[in-house]
């Protein structure tokens, strides 16, 4: 017999057309920790497939054809406008909390992290053409077995490069000097990846 369609029947067909669901996550200060979840079984086609809701965000099923693995790339973008330096920053959404961070996004299974980075950078930010990428330039870690390290990367596009948000995880973007990015940025592990990348672009200028 099959069940009868209730209401969250919409959530989960969203669910299942969205390849990209993230897991959804709140950070305290100084760690990270999950929302209370429990599992909801839904009927799709001739098939179970069990999905994990939170109390507030829909997150990735817990089976897929992508899988995601346990870490995360995290592109710091920059361009350069005469001698000024200016790094781009996207603002999550209200119901994604409302912060400002760099582009981040985890690593699929068969991705190299060079290959995660790209397509994130073009999902969140339409952007294609990169100058450069640097690599090696930050790592850090999370308590959180799901996702366990982030890699940081410094990535130089051109002054002209237009940036188009998808809207479906942030709600503006802003280009900043230095000073204006670090206080924007949300997060101990940001701000330090930002300083770092800062520091190795000055040095860069000096030689």
């Amino acid at each position: 017999m099959i069940p009868q369609e209730t209401n969250t029947a919409p959530f989960i067909k969203a669910a299942a057309s969205n390849a990209y669901a993230r897991t959804a996550r709140v950070r305290d200060t100084e760690r990270t920790h999950w929302l209370d979840r429990f599992l909801l079984v839904g009927w799709l086609g001739q098939s179970f497939i069990p999905y994990t809701f939170s109390k507030q965000i829909l997150v990735q099923p817990l089976f897929s054809s992508s899988m995601r693995l346990p870490i995360e790339v995290e592109a710091i973008i920059f361009r350069r406008r005469g001698n000024v330096t200016e790094y781009l920053l996207l603002k999550r959404l209200p119901e994604r909390n409302g912060f400002w961070q760099p582009i981040t996004g985890g690593v699929e299974e068969g991705e190299t992290r060079i290959e995660a980075l790209h397509r994130e950078i073009k999902e969140e930010t339409g952007i294609k053409n990169l100058i450069r990428v640097i690599e090696d330039l930050y790592c850090f870690e999370f308590s959180d077995p799901n996702v366990n390290k982030e890699y940081v990367y410094g990535v130089e596009v051109s002054a002209t490069e237009k940036v188009v948000l998808d809207g479906k995880e942030h709600s503006e973007c802003r280009w900043c000097d230095f000073q204006e990015a670090l206080q924007l940025l949300h997060w101990k592990e940001n701000k330090e990846a930002l300083e770092k990348l800062n520091a190795a672009l000055a040095k860069q200028v000096q030689l």
